[in-house]
């Protein structure tokens, strides 16, 4: 759990895409190999933030295909994060 804390702490300061994408994947990973609440709780942030950016990117973009995967990921994510 160490390890993925700090990249969602590193997320959250950079506010990146790919940096919570990255801290989602490691909390997602430490929760099934040792679940807890705090990673559950973290988890739900991260797909939070990647929901709100996913939206924020996807109305900035004029191509409809990209645009139709950042609001799916944003749907996605937003489900994950309810589910916590």
């Amino acid at each position: 759990m160490g390890k993925s804390n700090t990249f969602y702490q590193a997320a959250s300061g950079t506010k990146l895409m790919d940096d919570l994408s990255l801290a989602y994947r490691f909390l997602f990973f430490a929760d099934t190999l040792r679940p807890s609440v705090q990673a559950k709780f973290l988890i739900g942030a991260a797909a939070s933030g990647i929901a709100q950016l996913a939206l924020t990117e996807s109305s900035k973009l004029k191509g409809k295909v990209r645009m139709c995967r950042l609001v799916n990921l944003d749907i996605d994510m937003i489900a994950v994060a309810n589910s916590g």
